[in-house]
């Protein structure tokens, strides 16, 4: 009776999670730019909590440039990388269910920028948690 090595690969890939931006205070006159490192990531999902009184102003960037990009839907060339979070409340915002081609970008740096509506955030910190598969 013989024996044969098999060798034996765990099917789920491993999520790992990082924190990206924590406790930050924003204000209008000072946004917060931050280049993400996701070259580790197969895939990427952003979660997003303000927690501050003051409406926030997310704008998502590639290549870690500060720059706006354009999309195209068939017949127009559009702007889709801004959106607004509400302040007040404690809920998870996931980034991905506005911007859902976050996964579908070939790209090692995704940048991040926030800045609130009022000039200062009376209250509360924002929370940027960064989850997904590891290559």
């Amino acid at each position: 009776m013989g024996f044969e090595v098999v060798q034996v690969v765990n099917p789920r890939p491993k999520v790992i999670s990082e924190v990206v931006i924590n406790q930050h205070r924003p204000d209008a006159t000072n946004a917060l730019y931050q280049t993400i490192d996701v070259s580790k990531y197969r895939t990427k999902e952003f979660f997003l909590v303000n927690l501050t009184d003051s409406d926030l102003i997310v704008h998502v960037r590639y290549s870690g440039e500060n720059k706006g990009h354009m999309l195209f839907n068939g017949s127009n060339w559009f702007n889709n990388d801004e959106i607004t979070i509400p302040g007040g409340t404690q809920a998870i915002y996931c980034l991905n269910t506005v911007f859902p081609y976050l996964n579908e970008v070939v790209t090692d740096k995704i940048g991040i920028r926030l800045q609130t509506k009022k000039t200062v955030a009376n209250n509360g910190v924002i929370n940027l948690t960064l989850k997904g598969e590891q290559l």
